[in-house]
């Protein structure tokens, strides 16, 4: 087909604007802040500062081999979409974590894979309380929030 023919331009255009008219104002009435840094603001929060950083009561610790077995499982099953199965394994093996704080990242990401996002945000609050400066933990903190 022949291309379609534009009208012609008018006659005359309207004089611009004396002045650009001020921006629209910021409806909002709540001031957003970011945060500077990953940090705990209050460090001496008791709360923070004590008791376990899992999201499970504690029991007997289990030795890191036997827990970096389950926890390999949990992970398989995960990545085969098996969220029942990862669920109890965390369940089974969560409260004899103790102070195997290097499994933090691995139970962060089942954690947030089974979408208990709240979980996940106070234990690694709680760890970032409890050990300062711990590079497992800043790991975790990075890459889970």
């Amino acid at each position: 087909p022949p291309p379609a023919e534009l009208p012609p331009p008018p006659a005359e255009l309207p004089p611009p604007p004396a002045e650009l008219p001020p921006p629209p104002a910021d409806l909002s009435p709540y001031t957003v802040e970011k945060p500077s840094q990953n940090i705990i603001q209050n460090s001496n929060n008791t709360v923070l500062n004590q008791g376990v950083v899992w999201p499970w009561p504690p029991e007997d610790e289990w030795d890191s081999k036997q827990l970096r077995t389950n926890l390999l499982e949990a992970m398989a099953a995960a990545k085969n979409g098996e969220n029942k199965k990862v669920e109890d394994i965390l369940e089974q093996i969560g409260p004899h974590l103790g102070k195997n704080i290097e499994l933090l990242f691995h139970i962060g990401v089942l954690l947030k894979r089974l979408g208990r996002e709240y979980e996940l945000v106070q234990m690694l609050t709680k760890a970032q309380a409890q050990f300062p400066g711990n590079s497992d933990v800043e790991n975790a903190v990075s890459k889970l929030s």
